[in-house]
């Protein structure tokens, strides 16, 4: 990936009701598969999450694909779906060499969380 895409992604996870007006199972997979769309290189996103949560969490996508190993991983964790969705991207944007974040990025994000933390 590329870093402007990776941005673009992190920004989406954390403000999920900037880009979708239902923060919603359907409109997210609708959303990534739109965001897959309108890329011209490959690797997609959807390819992406489907092989990280095959390999890292022995979950297999079957016919339904992407969208229901999140629901299967998201099930093992007790949380909603949308959680799971959010937790296993930001998981492989971390541990994956092809997409890289800037130090602007890793700065934002870092402050989120501190300050999603201090209000709770």
């Amino acid at each position: 990936m590329k870093p402007l895409e990776t941005e673009r992604m992190i920004h989406f996870l954390y403000r999920m009701s900037m880009y979708v007006s239902n923060v919603s199972r359907d409109n997210i997979v609708s959303f990534m598969h739109g965001a897959d769309f309108g890329k011209c290189s490959e690797p997609h996103w959807t390819k992406l999450l489907n092989e990280f949560i095959l390999i890292e969490y022995k979950i297999e996508g079957r016919a339904i694909g992407w969208s229901y190993q999140v629901e299967l991983f998201s099930k093992q964790e007790g949380i909603e779906w949308t959680e799971g969705f959010k937790k296993l991207m930001l998981e492989m944007i971390n541990k994956s060499d092809k997409t890289p974040i800037t130090n602007k990025t890793k700065n934002w994000i870092h402050k989120l969380e501190n300050n999603n933390t201090q209000t709770l």
